[in-house]
């Protein structure tokens, strides 16, 4: 004080021209004080106004840093948003809406939720060909405040190649052709030829050919069979869980036979790699209790089937192959593959059994098990004059003169007449039941043997008798029995047909709407990039809707541009233009005459009739070429890509990563909860029924897989006309199927952000 203090003397005295300081000293002290506190007061007013001023830059500053923080934020809301509808099938739709496109981002506080009113994003170009997406983002903070701020950015998002999520829920069915019930072929020209991925036919009951129609099949039935018409394909394998029963058929070619048995009539001599037929009805133990039951194939320990032949009871060493049914003592079923289980070949002790498939039920199925026969399951193989490579059950009874027969395994008695056999293997006795003999050294009409061993005895003619023996037969060989094959299991599981759960994936949505016909185009752009989305009138188009729908389709041999519907049902007659893509109905739909091919997949609702008018083929989108489903005045977004010269499908990876071309909704040709009717069309791509399908006048080719009547069991009659199915020539990507009752293992491609900045 004393040093700010002095140097104001000096001034007090030149202001007020008095130097003593008796009598001014008084006022020189008051004004001293008087401008030391001005001073001071000054000091404080400017350092309140320093703090003010640099609070204020600080709140400001935060502000900012507060919307910068909130629109980083948004940019990451709207590319998950993005991300999930890519996952759903539904950015290709999202983003042919006019632009731009705003979005709203709300939470569930309300305005002091952080998110409404405080962050804002709208959508300002999509780029097809790049795959990018450009979003404008706002992020403000402080609303309503002298610190008010807000950050606007733009971000370029990459939504990946094709415009398709990599992910799909798909199935492969195992056979060319699935029927759930019973099929019986009366007429026409019915053939099932399968590829190297499928097994033919799979009946979900039994199969009946007849009336000189002719059928040439192969695969599975899990009924009876029986033939009195048709004919097995060359080296081909047909089995039934039931009876194999052949009256009458076209001579087979190395063909192989398995049922539980089997009765091949007086139907002339034909060539078999194969006649299996026979099971041991068993037990299934683990840790030395019962816990189920089976049919199953394979050889009993000796030691513990007793002395009495034949063999029907014992310890089982299961054969290493094929897959058999357990039935749980609670009712549920399991399927297991022999093949994925380790076997014992001294025990028959059966490990890793819990790898089986559970068919029903809640149970669970030990990983170790045991198998003891308890009787013998069918086994009966009766036929004529044949040549077999193979002939194995219990009970054999060869009828017919001559034959040859390679190996011969009977677990029970063998009777035959007279033929050729290499190698015998009996359980039981030989029967030569047209044999005679003079002397126990001359006999006549006995079967040639070239190696045989059998447990039982030799015996021959009507009245079976004894004494005689057979050149290379032994008989009464300890511990002989060849064993029994087993039952085939015929695997005729399959999805059942949703149509809602594809109608997101469609091009083009047909449905009646307050009793009014309406067209709902979705995932579809013309050559020049624009988006024909939207809601169609089929009946009272404006003159807009009108000239959209008669650039896509025309019917009525081009007196109907645009197809429009008059009636209360689908029908499309004398269709000269249609687009390719994915079509779906809500109801039934006939196609009445066509002068072009239709390159569609046809989901529905209701049954699908092709009549027999005039018409070219259908085709299925990824059954055809890009060129012709990408590259034409209009195409599907979801189906093509269009990032390469020329177009490609688009792909996905299954579910052990392999990519794949073509969507598989896009393989369908046909797929709907009815039935197809068709007259002499030509179908590329797989067909899949939830009802059944009927042929009449010429016959019905498709080539691709088909599936019928996967929503209910019921019967299927094909007469006139026929069926001819043919999956010979499908790729790898053409063979799967679209499902909606599986869970998708893939990932899906990941949308990105590929560039930011502050605008």
């Amino acid at each position: 004080m004393r040093k700010s203090f002095i140097p104001l003397l000096p001034l007090t005295r030149r202001i007020f021209g008095r130097t003593d300081g008796c009598r001014q000293s008084g006022i020189a002290t008051v004004l001293i004080m008087l401008l030391i506190g001005m001073s001071l007061s000054a000091a404080v007013l400017g350092t309140a106004y320093y703090i003010r001023s640099t609070q204020d830059q600080g709140m400001a500053a935060h502000a900012q840093a507060q919307a910068q923080i909130k629109a980083w934020t948004a940019t990451e809301i709207v590319r998950m948003y993005l991300q999930q509808l890519k996952t759903d099938g539904k950015l290709t739709a999202f983003l042919a809406q006019t632009m731009p496109i705003a979005l709203s981002l709300t939470g569930d506080g309300g305005t002091s939720d952080g998110a409404t009113g405080l962050m804002s994003a709208r959508v300002t170009a999509a780029d097809t060909t790049a795959s990018t997406v450009t979003v404008e983002i706002t992020g403000v903070s402080a609303r309503g405040t002298k610190a008010e701020a807000s950050s606007k950015m733009q971000e370029i998002y990459s939504t990946g190649t094709g415009g398709a999520s990599s992910q799909q829920c798909v199935a492969s069915p195992k056979a060319s052709a699935f029927f759930k019930g019973d099929v019986s072929i009366t007429g026409g020209t019915t053939s099932v030829t399968n590829g190297t991925t499928y097994s033919g036919i799979a009946v979900e009951g039994n199969l009946t050919i007849q009336n000189a129609s002719s059928a040439i099949i192969s695969g599975c039935v899990k009924g009876n069979i029986n033939l009195s018409g048709g004919g097995i394909d060359a080296n081909a394998t047909l089995t039934s869980e039931g009876a194999i029963t052949i009256i009458s058929m076209a001579t087979p070619t190395n063909a192989t036979l398995w049922a539980k048995t089997i009765n091949i009539g007086n139907t002339g001599s034909g060539s078999y790699n194969a006649l299996k037929a026979g099971a041991y009805s068993a037990s299934v133990g683990s840790a030395g209790v019962t816990i189920g039951n089976t049919n199953i194939g394979g050889n009993l320990i000796p030691t513990t089937a007793g002395t009495t032949i034949p063999w029907t009871t014992g310890s089982v060493i299961p054969l290493g192959t094929g897959s058999i049914i357990i039935t749980l003592t609670d009712g549920t079923k399991f399927l297991l593959d022999l093949s994925k289980t380790t076997i014992s070949s001294t025990t028959g002790v059966v490990t890793n059994t819990s790898s089986a498939t559970r068919l029903n039920g809640n149970g669970s199925l030990p990983d170790t098990l045991t198998f003891t026969a308890l009787s013998i399951y069918g086994g009966g193989i009766d036929i004529y004059t044949q040549t077999v490579g193979q002939m194995w059950g219990n009970k054999l009874n060869v009828q017919g003169y001559g034959g040859t027969y390679s190996n011969v395994l009977s677990n029970d008695e063998f009777k035959i007449v007279t033929g050729t056999v290499t190698n015998l293997v009996g359980g039981g006795n030989l029967w030569a039941t047209n044999g005679g003999c003079s002397s126990p050294t001359n006999c006549y009409n006995f079967p040639t043997i070239t190696n045989g061993n059998i447990a039982g005895s030799l015996y021959y003619g009507s009245g079976k008798s004894s004494g005689a023996t057979l050149n290379n037969l032994a008989v009464n060989q300890v511990n002989t029995s060849p064993g029994l094959p087993g039952i085939p299991y015929c695997d005729t599981r399959a999805d059942t047909v949703s149509a809602d759960a594809y109608k997101s994936q469609a091009n083009y949505v047909f449905e009646f709407v307050n009793g009014l016909p309406q067209l709902t185009i979705q995932n579809v752009k013309n050559a020049a990039g624009l988006s024909l989305a939207g809601i169609y009138s089929l009946r009272t188009p404006t003159v807009a809707q009108q000239s959209v729908l008669s650039t896509l389709m025309t019917c009525g041999y081009s007196n109907n541009p645009g197809c429009l519907q008059t009636g209360a049902a689908w029908l499309f007659s004398g269709v000269q233009k249609f687009p390719p893509g994915v079509v779906w109905f809500d109801s039934a739909v006939t196609i009445d005459g066509t002068t072009v091919n239709l390159l569609n997949s046809f989901i529905g609702k209701g049954d699908i009739t092709l009549t027999s008018a005039g018409h070219l083929n259908l085709t299925a989108p990824n059954f055809s070429t890009p060129a012709l489903i990408c590259d034409g005045s209009t195409y599907p977004t979801n189906l093509c890509n269009k990032t390469t010269t020329p177009s490609t499908f688009v792909t996905w990876n299954d579910s052990n990563g392999v990519s794949r071309t073509g969507l598989p909704i896009a393989n369908m040709a046909v797929l709907t909860e009815g039935g197809l009717t068709s007259s002499g069309w030509t179908i590329n791509g797989n067909v899949v029924l939830g009802g059944q399908v009927a042929t009449s006048g010429a016959t019905t080719n498709i080539n691709g897989s088909v599936s019928v009547g996967v929503n209910s069991l019921s019967s299927t009659t094909i007469t006139s006309g026929g069926l001819k199915i043919s999956t010979t020539q499908l790729n790898a990507s053409q063979v799967y199927l679209p499902s909606s009752s599986c869970t998708s293992t893939s990932t899906p491609s990941t949308v990105k952000i590929l560039s930011s900045r502050y605008i």
